[in-house]
Order: C-alpha cells, then structure tokens, then sequence
C-alpha cells in the first residue's frame, strides 16, 4: 500500500496492485526465492533507488513477510524456503529476520502506536525480527509488542493480519497514511452482514432437506 502527496496540493491515497514500482504488496511473497527474484528485479531496484518514501513523499506498510521485506536481511539458514542463504531487503527499517522451524500462529488484540485505536487479528509467521527499529513499535499488544515505525513516521511495518478489520485502527492507518474525511467502514459488519445475505439465499432458493438426506439419509426432510 502507498501514498503520495504533492506540494500545495490535497494528499492523495492510492492502490497500486499490480504496478511493481510503486506498491507495497508484500504480504503476497512469502517464500524466500521469491522474494530474492523481487527484490532483484528493476522495479525494486528503482523502489529502492529513488526511494518511494522520500522520493514521492508517501507511505508504506509491509505486512508479515512484507514486513520483513522491509528490513536489511531476512536469512534462510536451514532452506526452509528454498536454498540456504540469506536475501536483501529494501533496508527501510534497521532490523533482520531469520526463519526457523517452528511457526508462531495465535489471536492477538491491543492498541495501534496511531492514535490509540484498539486492533485486532492473527499472526501466522516463522520468522523471528531483530533490531533497533523494533524499539518503536506499530502496536501494543496484550502479550508482546509488535512491529516497527520508521523514525519519520512514513514506513509502518507488522506481522498483525487483519490490520484493516477494526473499523478503529482502519481508520487511524488511513489518516496516518493521507485520507481525510474518508467513511469509516466496520470490515467486520460487513463481513457478517455478508454471511447473512448467503445464509438467507441458501435458505430460500436451496432444497437444504434434500441436500442434508443425501449426506445422510437418517436426516431426510429435516
């Protein structure tokens, strides 16, 4: 995810999903081969070079291995994502990840670093992030802080997915990165709301006694 703004001008919030030199979408590269070919091709070569931050004046946030992207290194000494050795990251933030076994996958809740807003969602990662820019976490967890904030607020990293459920701490990341007077929106309501219109049009148009008499003839008509 990025942001710029222009002298003069009203900040702007953009998505760029498939353009390679300005998006921030790193949470879909998870292995570390992938990751070495990303990062060694030209548009992270002039992501790196021009410096999308300073260059465009925007924001960027890596989620989970976006997240360790971010950082100088993340090493692979057991191949556990292919070959052993270790790949360059974009350096934004002055930390390094290193992959092992034993993957660390559990519920968290807590409050953003930006505006107190309270956050909610999961982690499911096998690295282990060192370094001093963890000295300035994203969020403030019930058991562990999490994540890093660049010295110059522009560079938001976490392991945290489901950053943009909490209508609350959706709301605060698109301030921080440039939004004003934009609509709150409960991701989570609309998800349930979602499920509900489903369950509504399966109870209407779906036959559910004849489905349920074909998993098991013992329910027929229920």
């Amino acid at each position: 995810m990025g942001t710029s703004s222009s002298s003069g001008a009203d900040q702007d919030l953009r998505w760029h999903p498939s353009d390679d030199a300005d998006t921030g979408r790193f949470q879909t590269r998870y292995s570390l081969e992938s990751r070495r070919r990303s990062s060694s091709g030209a548009g992270w070569r002039g992501f790196r070079q021009h410096g999308f931050c300073g260059g465009y004046g925007g924001r960027l946030i890596g989620i989970c291995g976006g997240f360790q992207m971010l950082g100088h290194q993340v090493h692979d000494p057991l191949g556990l994502e292919g070959d052993r050795g270790s790949t360059r990251g974009l350096g934004f933030l002055d930390m390094e990840t290193r992959l092992e076994p034993e993957k660390q996958l559990r519920n968290v809740r807590g409050l953003l670093a930006i505006d107190d807003a309270s956050v909610r969602g999961y982690e499911i990662h096998a690295g282990v992030t060192e370094g001093p820019a963890l000295a300035h976490p994203v969020a403030f967890l019930d058991t562990h802080c999490d994540g890093a904030l660049s010295d110059d607020g522009r560079v938001l990293g976490t392991y945290l997915h489901g950053l943009f459920d909490s209508a609350h701490a959706g709301a605060a990341l698109l301030r921080w990165a440039g939004l004003r007077g934009g609509r709150r929106t409960d991701y989570c309501g609309l998800r349930e709301a979602a499920i509900d219109r489903l369950a509504d049009a399966v109870e209407q148009h779906l036959d559910t006694g004849k489905l349920w008499g074909l998993l098991d003839p013992t329910r027929q008509g229920v």
